[in-house]
């Protein structure tokens, strides 16, 4: 379920979010904050554990994890995947 999601995702202003699998746990680290767990809604749409927000991600036409969405309490921001 995991598969293509890790990788480094840059919010808008600049902020890097690594993405990472630990165990059965997807965890989102924002640069120099502590890191978020999420647990599994779908394929594609995870809750964090510790707050009220989700996130998703968007694929590409080749399949590829191309963005993720964050989903809170304001509006939607979304931040491109950087390339590897």
């Amino acid at each position: 379920i995991y598969e293509g999601l890790p990788g480094r995702y840059r919010l808008p202003g600049g902020l890097i979010v690594d993405v990472r699998v630990e165990g059965t746990e997807l965890v989102a680290e924002p640069a120099e904050r502590r890191p978020l767990r999420f647990e599994v809604l779908s394929p594609t749409r995870f809750r964090a554990r510790s707050a009220d927000l989700e996130i998703s991600f968007s694929r590409d036409e080749d399949d590829r994890v191309s963005a993720m969405t964050l989903h809170g309490s304001g509006p939607d921001v979304t931040a491109p995947r950087l390339v590897d």
